[in-house]
This record gives C-alpha cells, sequence and structure tokens, in this order.
C-alpha cells in the first residue's frame, strides 16, 4: 500500500503533458510554471514508485505504467468532476419546506 496518495493536481498535470505533448507546453496550459510541472510530475513518480514519461529531445512519451496510470488518472478525474457538480449542484438547489397560506376555496381549485 502506498504511504500516501497521488494529489488530484498531480494526475491532472500527468494527463496536460500527454495531452499537449511537452513539459513547457502543459506549464502553459495549466498557467505553472515548466519547473512546477516537472516537480509535480517527480512527486507522482516518487510516490508510485515508477517511472511515468520517457524524456527526449523529440518530446515526452509514456512508458507502460505511464500509459495505465494515464487511463485511471482519466477515470479519477472524470469522477472527481462529477462529484464536485452533484455537491455544488445539491448546494444551489432550493432545499426545504415551503409553506402556502390562501383560503379553502382558492386552494382547492389552484393548489
Amino acid at each position: 500500500m502506498l504511504n500516501s496518495w497521488p494529489l488530484a493536481k498531480d494526475l491532472q498535470v500527468l494527463v496536460e503533458i500527454v495531452h499537449s505533448g511537452s513539459f513547457s507546453a502543459a506549464a502553459a496550459t495549466l498557467g505553472q510554471t515548466p519547473a512546477f510541472v516537472t516537480k509535480r510530475i517527480q512527486i507522482l513518480e516518487n510516490t508510485l514508485a515508477t517511472t511515468l514519461l520517457n524524456r527526449s529531445a523529440r518530446g515526452v512519451a509514456l512508458t507502460e505504467s505511464g500509459q495505465r496510470c494515464y487511463e485511471h488518472a482519466l477515470e479519477i478525474l472524470t469522477q472527481y468532476q462529477r462529484l464536485v457538480d452533484d455537491v455544488t449542484q445539491i448546494k444551489t438547489r432550493p432545499e426545504g419546506m415551503i409553506r402556502i397560506g390562501c383560503s379553502f376555496g382558492f386552494g382547492r381549485s389552484h393548489i
């Protein structure tokens, strides 16, 4: 079992690197520095005790472990977004009992 769990932000960084093809492009998309992106990937690789990306002058490529991590990251981030959307929707949806006072005749014919 892992000593610590990967952070959603680290998984998001990995996904963005794969989508954009480079650390610098991922950093620009995420509004972060390339050093931040590099550090988050190092932390993710250390947490999982494996290399996720092969880096070269031509760009980056996923290792076998990286491919599996990427696939799970997509699922996790999708589920996380659903969680946030669901909880936010509950918070913004009106709730509670509403009482309406009216005459018996009006209530019977309109409510």
